[in-house]
């Protein structure tokens, strides 16, 4: 076994034990450095990030527990700045807590974007005329989000339940799910007990993002 140093980059606010418990709970000789895109900025630096006019809208979690809105565009530089961050903490590599995608050309070591190859892996297993379920967060997020799926399967479904508001979805929403083929989870919020919900209330496949992380680190790393 080796020691390594992976970092974990979330576009809110470091830490979130809500996801690295989870990613980590099997993993030995791993030394996890997190770091967030928000972390050094105050709660009205914050508050100008919010999302205006025909912003993309992102959701993620403040280090105390509340959820935030962001403006995708006005979060890229900050990603940048954390990553760099990152680099200077020693990861050897690092996992973006995100299932969205950033065009970030360069990076000073391997930044993986599980978003990218949880489309690719969806797309390989789903045909064209596939049914696929999506749970978001947000209603403001489904035009987008429902957009990049759309690109390779047209009957697309979606509901939406924040992970960071400790409620539980309604479970008609739920159960409208369960005609589909696949159901994807579109946020790394999201947990286990929520994907054991869906599971339960639909009897269909679930796809659970932060799983992907775990399996690369394990594949990777034989951790």
């Amino acid at each position: 076994m080796i020691d390594l140093k992976i970092g974990f980059l979330t576009i809110g606010q470091s830490p979130r034990h809500d996801i690295l418990e989870e990613i980590l709970s099997h993993t030995q000789h791993l030394e996890a450095i997190e770091v967030g895109a928000l972390d050094n900025l105050s709660a009205e630096q914050i508050a100008m990030l919010k999302p205006v006019n025909k912003d993309e809208t992102l959701v993620s979690r403040l280090r105390n527990g509340r959820q935030v809105t962001i403006s995708k565009k006005r979060l890229i530089p900050l990603l940048i700045e954390a990553i760099n961050r990152l680099h200077l903490a020693g990861a050897d590599m690092a996992f973006l807590l995100c299932t969205d995608t950033f065009e970030i050309t360069f990076t000073p070591m391997p930044l993986i974007q599980p978003g990218r190859i949880m489309r690719t892996l969806i797309r390989s297993i789903l045909s064209e005329n596939g049914k696929l379920g999506l749970v978001v967060p947000l209603e403001a997020q489904i035009t987008k989000i429902k957009g990049n799926w759309a690109k390779f399967v047209s009957d697309i479904k979606t509901i939406t339940f924040s992970p960071y508001l400790g409620n539980k979805p309604p479970l008609e929403k739920l159960r409208s799910l369960a005609d589909r083929d696949l159901i994807v989870m579109d946020c790394m919020g999201y947990r286990i007990e929520h994907e054991r919900l869906i599971r339960m209330y639909t009897k269909r496949p679930v796809f659970l993002p932060k799983r992907l992380i775990s399996s690369l680190i394990e594949e990777f790393y034989q951790v």
